[in-house]
């Protein structure tokens, strides 16, 4: 998906470097805290990672289908911390994305988008 994200940005010609560096480092620590909390899950839940990791992208991105639940506190305690900053940092990244997009949308717009993202900052 981010490689998907990447090839648009860079075929549009918007992707600065500054951008790109944005990216890279929301996606890796959103990555970083599904890893982390998926472990965590399924450590105290006894269940395998992958249905832990399962159980850890649905919850940050607030699906919830509710097959995987946790059982005792401890997993209860967990899901709360993955609810609070899984959401965060899943709105921190879709919101990058969503303000390159306007500020290209601006720059057309004004015709300002050739100063702004056609210099030799862009990644080709």
């Amino acid at each position: 998906m981010f490689n998907v994200i990447l090839i648009f940005f860079r075929k549009l010609k918007i992707l600065t470097n500054q951008h790109k560096s944005d990216l890279i480092r929301i996606f890796v620590f959103l990555i970083a805290i599904l890893l982390i909390f998926s472990y965590l899950f399924s450590r105290y839940e006894k269940i395998s990672f992958f249905k832990s990791f399962y159980w850890a992208v649905t919850t940050a991105t607030t699906v919830g289908y509710g097959d995987v639940t946790p059982t005792n506190d401890i997993g209860r305690i967990i899901a709360m911390g993955l609810m609070i900053t899984g959401i965060g940092i899943l709105g921190l990244f879709l919101a990058t994305v969503s303000s390159i997009m306007f500020e290209f949308k601006i720059g057309r717009i004004f015709g300002t988008v050739e100063s702004l993202f056609l210099r030799s900052t862009l990644l080709y």
